[in-house]
């Protein structure tokens, strides 16, 4: 059997019309936020249609599934934002953000397509960046991602972290661990495929010089 992916002449890009409201703003001079509410509304989404099998013939000895793309999904979603930037101290930061989003299924001009549209309905962040020399800067960021029950993609918290240092003016080393709480998780999955994105814990080093 042979899955083949054939183009299409009336293939068109994805409209969104988009409203959002909010306040942003300076509450004090080390209090800054940023809070916003939104309704989407997508049209002519991307999705994917499986056509008839085509049976063998003497030139392909399989049965071939033909696999086209289509502009033929709508979809509604909304949510809020929050995010609150406070400057503990003058070297001391913090950055705080939630937000909530819902996003409905696909609706689908075909019976035989497959697609969805689904968010994390919570996402929580915390950053907290220091400077306890003036060649030394710490940085922290905390992430908590709600699961996408209908993905199937479960709900992970992960850490970021990075200490650089100042070697001359121009010159500065750095070092960046990411995803530091679990060897590995998953982040999506696609519908179409079985495709998975599921990053891994890593560290890296950098050397910037700047002139």
């Amino acid at each position: 059997m042979k899955v083949e992916y054939q183009g299409s002449p009336e293939f068109k890009s994805e409209t969104l019309v988009s409203y959002e409201s909010g306040y942003r703003g300076n509450l004090t001079n080390r209090f800054w936020i940023d809070a916003a509410a939104y309704y989407n509304i997508y049209d002519g989404i991307i999705m994917g249609q499986v056509g008839q099998p085509v049976p063998p013939d003497a030139q392909h000895p399989y049965i071939t599934i033909p696999f086209r793309p289509y502009n033929g999904g709508s979809v509604k979603s909304y949510g809020m934002e929050i995010t609150a930037d406070f400057q503990l101290s003058p070297s001391i930061r913090t950055k705080m953000a939630y937000s909530y989003g819902h996003g409905e299924k696909l609706k689908a001009v075909s019976e035989i397509s497959a697609g969805s549209f689904y968010l994390p309905r919570h996402q929580l962040s915390l950053q907290l960046n220091t400077s306890p020399a003036r060649w030394i800067e710490l940085g922290y960021w905390i992430r908590f991602v709600d699961e996408i029950a209908e993905g199937p993609v479960p709900s992970y918290w992960t850490l970021d972290s990075r200490l650089a240092i100042s070697l001359t003016k121009q010159l500065e080393f750095a070092l960046i661990g990411k995803d530091l709480l679990e060897k590995q998780h998953q982040e999506f999955q696609s519908d179409l495929n079985n495709v998975y994105s599921e990053p891994e814990r890593r560290i890296v080093g950098s050397l910037t010089w700047r002139y």
